[in-house]
């Protein structure tokens, strides 16, 4: 999805206003940094809170930085390392929220 809507020459809806922009960022990323927290805890059951949590920033860092990498040669659109940051920022939130939901697996 996050790939797909990246593609989109000029963006999804050619939204120039910064502070919406990074919302959708945000927005975006949530369900990526949710089903990574959900993976990274299934797979690592050993991994403590503050590692998921840690892990799942540094993924969806990694990722925002490779759809900002797609971005740039996409026609109308540009790279924004404060994309990177509001990607990162919705994969932690996202994630945060799995962690929230699933909180017994961290006791």
């Amino acid at each position: 999805m996050i790939f797909y809507i990246s593609s989109w020459p000029g963006g999804p809806s050619g939204i120039t206003v910064a502070k919406v922009d990074k919302i959708l960022h945000m927005i975006e990323f949530m369900p990526f940094g949710f089903l990574l927290g959900r993976a990274i805890a299934q797979t690592f059951a050993g991994f403590n809170l503050r590692r998921v949590l840690f892990f799942i920033f540094l993924g969806s860092f990694i990722y925002g930085v490779s759809d900002e990498f797609h971005q740039f040669f996409v026609p109308g659109r540009e790279a924004s390392f404060l994309d990177v940051l509001a990607d990162s920022a919705g994969g932690l939130l996202g994630g945060i929220f799995y962690c929230i939901l699933n909180k017994s697996k961290f006791l």
